[in-house]
């Protein structure tokens, strides 16, 4: 029954993936990326994709210790609403 079913939840063990290329971009890859418990993405996904997470308007970083400092997370950020 039930209980079960919640034991088998428990023994699960976490989802995790690793997003290494821009091949798929965000939304592309949203059904997947839901159903993980944790998701790494690379500096060149995220660079790859920083247009489509922040919008046009926003200047493309090149520099590498200001991208680690600032744009990173916005990305994350923009990704995270995306999600819902």
């Amino acid at each position: 029954g039930n209980s079960s079913l919640a034991e088998s939840a428990r023994t699960l063990r976490p989802l995790s993936l690793e997003v290494a290329r821009p091949t798929y971009g965000p939304e592309a890859l949203m059904p997947l990326l839901r159903r993980c418990d944790y998701v790494f993405f690379s500096q060149e996904f995220m660079a790859g994709n920083q247009e489509s997470l922040l919008g046009k308007d926003e200047p493309v970083v090149v520099d590498k210790e200001e991208w680690k400092q600032k744009d990173a997370i916005r990305c994350l950020r923009a990704l995270r609403k995306k999600m819902g």
